[in-house]
């Protein structure tokens, strides 16, 4: 029996799978919306085609199927946020869209996702929001954000920001996760992964769980609303994290020197 691979970590703050370019930042004049109609009509296609994979990638190279719990139509028509668990690499751009049939994602992702070859240049056109690294741009970056919810899009948040392959517990949220909620009231849901072993092959398959929507009273603060979002996304996603039956890798806190 061949032993699984480790990965050994210092803290839940780092990035155990890197891109070539990890540090790479979005141009100064970096654009999130698009107003030319030739950009439009990519952004439409590359959707559709990233959809179209997801029906093939998901349930049939991830194994992934849908708890009998996720029920799809209670999301509602206008814009919402979903939190997801990053769990993989190619699968967290695509579970989404495989999730959401009855909704577009616009995904957040780091600016270091763009210097990938050939699906970085996609990511924008699929929905991608990368983060800015301009404390400046922040502004603009918000602005897009709350306009893919007018638009009633799903925009999707990782919060917790680094990709742990296979992690089969919840980790700590970033502070700034739910912030765009706390701020416009949007609905909130949550989506966690959970893995289980497959008889046939060595990589688990996946159950993924959609729980919500989540509010916090509106009378309260936009930092408070923010931390009452955050504890009820991360109290669900545990309880459902226990569902994963199965650890194909092995994960070790370094200890200390």
């Amino acid at each position: 029996m061949s032993k699984k691979k480790t990965y050994f970590y210092d803290s839940f703050n780092e990035d155990l799978v890197t891109a070539k370019q990890q540090d790479y930042s979005l141009p100064e004049d970096y654009q999130w919306e698009t107003k030319n109609g030739l950009q439009r009509s990519v952004n439409f296609l590359t959707r559709h085609g990233v959809r179209a994979l997801s029906y093939l990638f998901c349930p049939f190279v991830l194994f992934l199927h849908r708890d009998r719990s996720c029920q799809l139509t209670a999301m509602p028509q206008t814009g919402c946020y979903l939190y997801v668990n990053h769990t993989q690499t190619v699968g967290d751009a695509l579970i989404p869209y495989y999730i959401l049939r009855k909704k577009w994602p616009a995904i957040v992702v780091t600016p270091a996702n763009l210097s990938l070859p050939i699906i970085g240049k996609l990511i924008p056109h699929g929905g991608g929001l990368p983060i800015p690294g301009q404390l400046r741009r922040l502004r603009d970056f918000k602005q897009a954000v709350f306009n893919n919810i007018k638009s009633g899009k799903c925009v999707v948040i990782y919060p917790e920001a680094h990709l742990w392959p296979y992690y089969t517990k919840i980790r700590p949220f970033q502070p700034a996760a739910f912030h765009y909620p706390a701020a416009d009231q949007a609905a909130v849901y949550c989506l966690t992964n959970t893995y289980q072993k497959c008889w046939w092959r060595k990589k688990p398959r996946i159950t993924s769980y959609l729980d919500g929507p989540f509010f916090a009273p509106a009378d309260l603060s936009p930092k408070k609303r923010q931390e009452i979002l955050s504890q009820q996304v991360h109290e669900c996603m545990t309880k459902r994290s226990q569902q994963s039956t199965y650890e194909y890798l092995d994960y070790q806190r370094r200890e200390p020197q």
